[in-house]
C-alpha cells in the first residue's frame, strides 16, 4: 500500500508521488500539486499576485478552473483568490447599481390625470400632471 507522500500547494490535498521510481512517466509538477487543476491555480494565482496579469484577466482565467476545494485552500492562495473573485463582485454591484437607475427612472412616469367634476359647473379645470411610480416585481 502506498503511503501518501506529498501535500498539494493549492488544495493541501495528500497524495502520492515518487519522481525517482514509479512516476517517473508523470510530469515533474506534480511533486508540488495534486492535479493540473491546483498547478493552473497556482500558476494564475501568482502571476496576480506578483503584478503579471491583471484582475479582469486573472478573473477570466480563474473562472475556467474548478475551485470546489477553495476552503482547504492555503492563506495566501485565499487572500489572491478574494481579491480575484472581489473584483468581480464589484463590476457585478457597478452594473446592478447602473441597471437599478435606469429602471428607477424608466419607472418614473409621467401621468397626465384629468380630474372630473362631480357637480357642473361653468369652469373647467386644466389637467392636472402627477407623478407616480409603476409597482415592482417581487422576484
Amino acid at each position: 500500500m502506498e503511503k501518501n507522500n506529498r501535500k498539494c500547494c493549492v488544495c493541501g490535498t495528500e497524495y502520492s508521488y515518487c519522481y525517482g521510481c514509479k512516476d517517473k512517466d508523470k510530469p515533474s509538477w506534480m511533486a508540488s500539486f495534486c492535479s493540473d487543476n491546483c498547478r493552473q491555480i497556482y500558476n494564475v494565482l501568482s502571476q496576480y499576485g506578483i503584478g503579471n496579469i491583471s484582475a479582469e484577466n486573472a478573473l477570466t482565467n480563474i473562472q475556467k478552473l474548478d475551485l470546489s476545494k477553495s476552503e482547504n485552500y492555503t492563506k495566501s492562495s485565499k487572500k489572491l483568490l478574494a481579491e480575484i473573485l472581489n473584483i468581480n463582485s464589484e463590476e457585478e454591484q457597478k452594473e446592478e447599481m447602473a441597471e437599478a437607475v435606469a429602471l428607477e427612472e424608466s419607472e418614473l412616469t409621467v401621468v397626465e390625470e384629468t380630474v372630473a367634476e362631480t357637480e357642473s359647473s361653468d369652469t373647467e379645470e386644466a389637467p392636472k400632471t402627477v407623478l407616480t411610480r409603476k409597482k415592482r416585481r417581487v422576484k
